[in-house]
């Protein structure tokens, strides 16, 4: 009798221990998996402008990739609802410039000429790296390279970004269209518009005006 208590009493003991053994294995490699094997998770967040031109379409986003590998955003386009005239497919992102303006410091020059700022021009996006573990922030310039036609009204701008592997960037901002990398809704007035017609005695011309996005 006490041997079979003995045998049972150790049968339940090994098996504690093997099911011990096992959740420390799987915890092992879920650790090893987090670390090292999750791959790139890059997604995009919600601007809060847009910079609206005669033929393109500023974008500011930022880009964060909380996996454990590089990725690389190839290619990008902007949906506009509703269409503008006669502009019945997407406007492809042809442009990329920096979020911010760019100083430079020059230790010889008079004091007042120390610190200026750079002229950034748009360069032709090609592709764009994030590190694994890392975030980015440009302005998108999605240009159809024509008059786009802009009326006064409103409009609802998705924005799609794809990566390397032809998939599509999520966006970080729940209650985003899962088909849209950054979805975003503003008005367009008059007055906007009207800064960027050429005008007598007024001045250079606007390339675009900053309009902020509907909250």
């Amino acid at each position: 009798m006490a041997d079979d208590k003995s045998s049972r009493s150790d049968g339940i003991s090994s098996s504690v221990t093997l099911a011990i053994s096992i959740l420390a294995l799987l915890v092992s490699a879920g650790g090893v998996y987090w670390q090292f094997l999750r791959g790139p998770r890059v997604r995009a967040y919600q601007p809060n402008v847009v910079y609206v031109g005669k033929s393109q379409v500023g974008i500011p986003v930022a880009f964060t990739n909380e996996g454990t590998a590089a990725d690389v955003v190839v290619s990008g386009s902007l949906d506009l609802t509703p269409r503008p005239p006669q502009f019945n497919q997407e406007i492809p992102l042809l442009w990329l410039s920096p979020f911010e303006e760019k100083e430079s410091y020059d230790p010889n020059a008079a004091q007042s000429l120390k610190y200026t700022k750079e002229k950034v021009d748009y360069v032709l996006f090609s592709h764009l790296p994030i590190k694994a573990a890392d975030t980015d922030a440009e302005i998108f310039w999605f240009d159809a390279r024509r008059d786009l036609g802009l009326q006064p009204g409103s409009y609802h701008a998705c924005g799609r970004f794809r990566t390397a592997a032809r998939v599509l960037v999520p966006s970080a901002t729940k209650g985003t269209p899962r088909d849209c990398s950054f979805s975003v809704d503003f008005d367009l007035s008059a007055s906007d518009l009207s800064t960027l017609e050429p005008r007598s005695n007024a001045g250079p011309l606007n390339d675009d005006v900053t309009v902020h996005v509907k909250p």
